[in-house]
C-alpha cells in the first residue's frame, strides 16, 4: 500500500485544481471531478493510515464503499460517509449526455466551494491520523 501522505498530497493537488477552475470563467465540470477525487483520495488516506485495504479496480471510486471501509466507531466515518453525496461527480459531467432528459445539471460554483471547505476540514482531521503513531 501507498503512504498516507501520498494519498493526502495527491488530494491537495486536486484541491488546488478544483479552486483554480472556479476562477473566472469557472469550468464546474472539471471544478466537480476534482472535488470528488479529493475526497477520494483523502478517504483512501484514512484505510491507509489505518491499515486496512482499501477498495481497488472499478470499485475503487466508490466514495460510500470506501467509506464504509473506516470502522464504525472511527471518528473519521461519518464524515467520509457524508462525501458519498458527490461520489458521481468523477463521472457525471465528463462524458457527453446520451439522453439530455436524464442529465444531471451541474452543481453551482458555491455548491462545489462549499465541498472544498468540508474536504479541506476533513483534510486537517486526516492529516492528524497519518501523523499520530498507530497504536
Amino acid at each position: 500500500m501507498s503512504d498516507a501522505a501520498d494519498w493526502i498530497a495527491s488530494a491537495d493537488a486536486d484541491v488546488d485544481a478544483a479552486q483554480r477552475c472556479l476562477v473566472a470563467p469557472p469550468n464546474v465540470a472539471a471544478a466537480a471531478y476534482h472535488c470528488q477525487q479529493a475526497a477520494e483520495k483523502l478517504i483512501k488516506a484514512v484505510l491507509v493510515g489505518l491499515r486496512i485495504a482499501y477498495p481497488r479496480g472499478r470499485s475503487g471510486h466508490d466514495l460510500g464503499l470506501a467509506a464504509a471501509q473506516i470502522p464504525s466507531d472511527h471518528k473519521l466515518r461519518e464524515a467520509a460517509e457524508a462525501f458519498d453525496a458527490i461520489a458521481d461527480w468523477s463521472i457525471s459531467f465528463r462524458y457527453p449526455v446520451d439522453d439530455p432528459l436524464q442529465a444531471e445539471p451541474l452543481p453551482e460554483p458555491d455548491e462545489i466551494a462549499a465541498w472544498i471547505e468540508r474536504i479541506a476540514a476533513f483534510r486537517a482531521e486526516v492529516a492528524l491520523l497519518v501523523a499520530a503513531p498507530l497504536a
